[in-house]
């Protein structure tokens, strides 16, 4: 599946749509934050792009001071590197010290990894295989009309 805009957008509406916004505001601040930065070829600059991903995956992290305070409990920044052996999900995880201890983010990675990979399991089995609308968007459909022309013509494909 692909994310749309490579994930761009999510997130701003809380914070540039007039209507939403406001909305949006008024629920808990959360306590988890999450930036997934997009899937890269390692070592492969592209043209005009703003910046490439370093080939250790360890090297993106962070650089700021220690002492400054996190903007959540838990951090999580996230890239897919596309390698030679394939493609590897990269993630770089921050908390705060005084409300959790490693063995507590420890556990909630693991548990994340998990349900990731039991996810992509699902993905990839044949029989649960099926389009969405932002697996066609050169045409205007909506997933019930994605499934109408599913159930008549059994090998569709984007």
């Amino acid at each position: 599946r692909q994310v749309p805009d490579q994930g761009i957008g999510y997130g701003l509406l809380r914070h540039l749509h007039d209507e939403a916004g406001p909305e949006l505001a008024a629920f808990p601040a959360p306590t988890i934050g999450f930036n997934y930065l997009g899937r890269f070829a390692v070592g492969t600059a592209v043209d005009g792009a703003a910046w490439t991903v370093a080939d250790d995956p360890g090297a993106f992290g962070g650089g700021s001071d220690d002492a400054q305070p996190l903007p959540h409990a838990i951090d999580l920044n996230a890239l897919v590197q596309d390698g030679p052996d394939g493609a590897r999900l990269c993630a770089n995880w921050s908390w705060a010290g005084e409300l959790l201890d490693e063995s507590e983010v420890r556990a909630f990675a693991e548990a994340w990894f998990d349900a990731l990979a039991r996810i992509a399991d699902f993905a990839a089995a044949a029989d649960t295989s099926t389009l969405t609308p932002s697996d066609v968007p050169m045409v205007a459909l909506d997933q019930s009309d994605i499934e109408l022309l599913e159930s008549i013509y059994a090998q569709l494909s984007d």
